[in-house]
């Protein structure tokens, strides 16, 4: 059973499937694993898994390199993945298509989570400024109250959201003349 479950995972490989869905091929990938170590486990001793690997099958082969390549991803360590996606090709030429179609797949999706990351940052800096025009609006209070010391503290760390605010600048003028 577990012959035909691996060459059925293979076929699925070799003829196309998924090949433009990342998450469906990484998934098609992960079975291919699971059934290659499944079966060949049968018959090697788990250090055969390491190492050169000569003994091995190819596709075993492929399947020990596409762990590492998907373990390594799974760390988010982007540039190991790499190289091992790029380990991967050329060691069993059937899966060369689906092993380019997924480095291809893999980089548009780490550039679609920098770019939602990136406007994720850009959110959350839009929501600070925000309050920091919020806080600013009290230092006049705090002036009026004579609490100019703690005026200046607030000024000092609205200066990094609102660099450019001639507002601030003036309401900095009034508390150092204050404290002078």
């Amino acid at each position: 059973y577990e012959y035909f479950a691996l060459k059925a995972a293979e076929a699925r490989i070799v003829y196309g499937m998924g090949r433009e869905d990342y998450a469906c091929l990484k998934q098609l990938f992960y079975e291919f694993i699971e059934k290659s170590f499944a079966f060949y486990g049968e018959f090697f001793k788990k250090n055969a898994f390491e190492g050169e690997m000569e003994l091995l099958p190819i596709s075993c082969r492929l399947a020990v390199h596409l762990k590492k390549a998907l373990d390594s991803e799974k760390e988010g360590n982007l540039k190991q993945t790499l190289e091992y996606i790029k380990a991967c090709a050329g060691v069993f030429p059937s899966f060369d298509p689906a092993i380019k179609a997924y480095a291809v797949l893999y980089g548009e999706e780490k550039k679609r989570e920098k770019e939602k990351k990136e406007e994720a940052a850009k959110e959350v800096k839009k929501d600070m400024q925000k309050i920091a025009l919020q806080i600013k609006a009290k230092i006049p209070f705090l002036i009026e109250e004579n609490r100019v010391a703690e005026a200046a503290d607030i000024i000092k760390q609205l200066r990094s959201y609102l660099s450019d605010d001639i507002d601030l600048d003036r309401l900095e003028k009034e508390v150092q003349m204050r404290l002078s």
